[in-house]
């Protein structure tokens, strides 16, 4: 108890003496640009210089999954969803009734028989009288709904609210509207959880009539930079929403592509001089924000050439990159770190959603650094055709198997069939360096696979231990040299996948592969298997540590594998030692998560904003996780051909086991449960564990066939022939 204590004061001294201030600024103003991307911006003579002044960034576009309501039909609008993301903090699927905030006064309907006020209505679905709103939300409650419906917690008007409560006046300026709505998304910046927005300028004053732009409506530059500049002395969160790119957006469709173009340059032409004229009248201690809320979608552009743009001036500062705690990498941050990026540069303390803490990292020529990233989405983009060809090639693999040993008796040698899948995938960390075109990479990873197979199928007797050492060593090396984060199957940016030090996808190959060898019935000696399962626990924790990317269910379902391990090396007391060893390693969790806490908030991973939220709101935080995590799951189990290749490798491998003439052993048998155990635990505790659990399948069936070394499988056919 008294080594506990002490080792709890050292992490909370250790932790203050890494905290520092952060800084603040005396006001933040957000400028919506809707499809801004790097390509674009680099045309736009003011945003342009805002790329190369300040620090920039591209944002993951991602936004939620429309979710049904019992009593109301939403459909999502992509964009809608972008400025809803964005503003909540979290990903979630909004229609137009996030956008449809009206003056108290204004008629909901003006073209219909009842006219009804928009404050009276408000009213009466609150239940309360309206007091101090500018501008409010009749139906907002479905919009409420909708985010609760959703598996992410949205904390729907949790901006405004902070702000307000801080005692910082917010205001917005502008609007998109169109003849036919009101596209007034910008609202949900300043709006409060009941749908009040205190103080706003969204009229029809600020837009004129112009035929030359989408739906005749164009922007009024001089109003919206006037109202604006006035709105900086005296408001310390301003959004300005540019107006016409949302409505090119929306209006593109109706435009031949020879005016296309001609159209876009205007938008963005007008939107840029918005820009240049808000950035002469910048108070010096005002941060500039430039953010994209994304883009309709168009099925003839790249998702990777969609990434929407975030751009961050003040004066005074260095040139740099924006990153976050989500991403943790220099350029790439979620469009989910905007609203607690805006809170903790006003110096408001917490996070909103699941956002983390945006900051600038100083580099060297950054615009040319954003233009690697922009050009590696693209390469991951192409690269994503080869990683499904994988699983199925894989899939192919194993059916291959199951027809050569159950069909016609071929002999045990058919499992370099098996070790070609781990091999090939494991190609894809060593291609990555030199970043090969789509086919170049599909044949390293069909060129590794043959070679593996051809040695093992000449010399057979060979250990697959080697093989998997030689992965291990190749995993090392990779995670030293920082490729798993631009690794072909990784984290896609327009995914918005945030950031592990390593990916599902890699951990289920190499945690299957430490299992493997931690377990290996060639190690007889008692000694050495406690070293290899000493080894085993050091590798599985390195990567949940907070500064590895803190994959925590990874490390959880490899440490539940070490734990059937060790049981197994206790076999007479195993129903009691498992579930006492899985409790050290869930308190082991629980300790590492709470040291992750206690950094301070942009050093802190995932792991330690989930505790320090599980903290702050109770066993309700820890739910929500729980529930995100297993909708997830469940998502990609219908839908993704990971979770067809798991059941695959459980068919396999359990039909061989069952075919097999040989039993065996106690000794080799513990690797096997091991095995599964792990691929069970890394399915269940992870938010999208198929892709882990399948790739430590792989070993799984590698397993089978090793346990049966000189095993004779009868031929199905012969015996049917037999038979008749």
């Amino acid at each position: 108890m008294r080594l506990c204590s002490i080792l709890l004061a050292l992490l909370c001294l250790s932790a203050s003496a890494a905290r520092v201030e952060a800084g603040k600024d005396r006001g933040v103003v957000l400028v919506l640009i809707a499809g801004l991307t790097l390509p674009q911006a680099e045309q736009m003579p003011a945003v342009h210089r805002l790329l190369r002044e300040g620090a920039s960034a591209v944002m993951s576009p991602r936004v939620g999954r429309a979710a049904p309501l019992p009593f109301a039909r939403v459909t999502p609008d992509p964009l809608t969803s972008g400025y809803f993301t964005m503003a909540c903090g979290s990903r979630v699927a909004a229609g137009p009734e996030a956008s449809f905030f009206l003056a108290p006064d204004q008629p909901i309907d003006p073209s219909g028989a009842r006219v009804e006020l928009a404050g009276r209505v408000w009213s009466a679905l609150r239940g309360q009288p309206l007091t101090d709103a500018q501008l409010v939300a009749p139906f907002f409650e479905i919009g409420l709904r909708q985010g609760r419906a959703t598996p992410y917690d949205v904390p729907i008007g949790e901006l405004g609210k902070r702000l307000s409560s801080a005692r910082l006046n917010c205001e917005v300026i502008g609007n998109a509207d169109t003849p036919e709505s009101l596209q007034r998304e910008a609202a949900l910046f300043t709006a409060l959880p009941d749908g009040r927005v205190l103080h706003a300028a969204m009229d029809s004053e600020l837009t004129l009539r112009d035929p030359l732009f989408p739906f005749g409506v164009r922007a009024s530059e001089n109003a919206l930079v006037r109202r604006a500049s006035e709105a900086m002395k005296r408001s310390s969160f301003v959004v300005v929403e540019t107006g016409d790119t949302a409505r090119f957006q929306r209006y593109q469709d109706n435009v031949v592509p020879a005016a296309r173009q001609q159209m876009q340059d205007r938008v963005f032409a007008q939107a840029d001089r918005i820009v240049e004229g808000i950035l002469q009248n910048l108070p010096r201690d005002y941060r500039l924000l430039v953010a994209s809320p994304g883009q309709t979608v168009d099925p003839e552009t790249l998702a990777s050439e969609r990434l929407p743009l975030l751009i961050s001036f003040r004066a005074g500062q260095r040139p740099g990159l924006l990153s976050s705690s989500s991403t943790r990498r220099a350029g790439v941050v979620a469009n989910t770190d905007v609203a607690t990026g805006i809170l903790n540069w006003l110096g408001v303390p917490g996070s909103i959603g699941s956002g983390g803490e945006i900051h600038a990292v100083a580099v060297t020529q950054p615009l040319q650094r954003l233009r690697e990233i922009q050009v590696f989405a693209r390469y991951q983009e192409s690269a994503q055709p080869v990683v499904y060809g994988f699983v199925y090639g894989s899939l192919a693999c194993l059916i291959a198997l199951v027809a050569m040993v159950f069909l016609v008796g071929a002999p045990i040698q058919t499992r370099a069939l098996v070790l070609a899948p781990p091999v090939s995938f494991a190609s894809f960390l060593l291609a990555t360096s030199w970043r090969p075109d789509p086919l170049a990479l599909a044949a390293v990873a069909l060129a590794a696979g043959a070679v593996v197979a051809l040695l093992f199928t000449v010399k057979w007797q060979w250990p697959t231990e080697a093989l998997a050492a030689g992965i291990l060593v190749l995993g090392t090396v990779a995670f030293v040299a920082g490729w798993f984060p631009i690794a072909a199957a990784s984290y896609q940016i327009q995914g918005g996948a945030r950031y592990y030090g390593i990916g599902n996808e890699y951990a289920g190959l190499f945690i299957g592969a430490v299992i493997f060898l931690g377990s290996s019935p060639s190690i007889r000696r008692f000694w050495l298997r406690v070293a290899a399962l000493a080894a085993a626990v050091c590798a599985v924790f390195l990567i949940g540590l907070p500064r590895g990317g803190a994959n925590a269910g990874d490390m959880l379902g490899g440490l539940i594998g070490c734990c059937a391990i060790a049981a197994s090396l206790f076999h007479k007391n195993s129903r009691k030692i498992f579930p006492v060893l899985v409790t050290g390693a869930v308190l082991l969790l629980l300790l590492l998560a709470g040291r992750d806490a206690m950094r301070p908030p942009e050093m802190q991973s995932h792991l330690g904003r989930a505790m320090t939220e599980i903290v702050r709101s109770g066993p309700v935080a820890a739910l929500n996780i729980v529930q995100r995590k297993a909708e997830l799951n469940f998502l990609l189990v219908r839908n993704s051909p990971w979770a067809l290749l798991l059941l695959a490798e459980f068919a396999v491998a359990f039909f061989l086991s069952r075919r097999s003439r040989y039993l065996a052993r106690v000794r080799t048998h513990n690797r096997t449960v091991a095995l599964a155990v792990t691929v069970v635990a890394l399915l269940a505790l992870n938010d999208s564990g198929v892709l882990s659990a399948a790739a430590a399948g792989m070993w799984l069936v590698i397993d089978a066939l090793e346990r049966s070394p000189r095993a004779k499988f009868a031929p199905i056919l012969s015996q049917i022939a037999k038979a008749s």
